[in-house]
């Protein structure tokens, strides 16, 4: 069990590359909120304190390194690389994705499911 300190937890999980690649072998909970005044200089944005458990890969071993260059592409949104147009509109609808923006963890191992069959 390990813990962090982390400013924007949303931003974190849902967006970020080390928040995606996390959470594919621990589990990320958020323990507390943690108010600015315990900073100095005080933040302008909140913070958490979160806690990861470790739990069995969602990835095999020998996909992993497709998954990372998977992950860092899609942060930065550079879907075209990852798909054609056709293949992006299939993946999301086998995913049922209404809102890129807000994937849960299922949805995005779907996109990466569907990205492995692709290519």
């Amino acid at each position: 069990m390990a813990f962090l300190l982390l400013h924007n937890y949303t931003d974190f999980i849902l967006q970020r590359a080390l928040g995606l690649l996390l959470m594919v072998e621990m589990d990320i909970k958020m323990l507390k909120k943690v108010p600015p005044l315990y900073f100095h200089p005080k933040p302008s944005v909140d913070s958490v304190l979160i806690v990861l458990e470790r739990h069995q890969p969602l990835i095999s071993k020998k996909d992993y390194k497709k998954y990372r260059s998977f992950v860092y592409k899609w942060v930065n949104r550079e879907y075209r690389v990852l798909f054609t147009k056709n293949q992006f509109r299939q993946a999301l609808k086998h995913a049922n994705v209404t809102n890129i923006n807000k994937l849960s963890k299922e949805q995005f191992l779907s996109i990466f499911n569907s990205y492995k069959l692709f290519h």
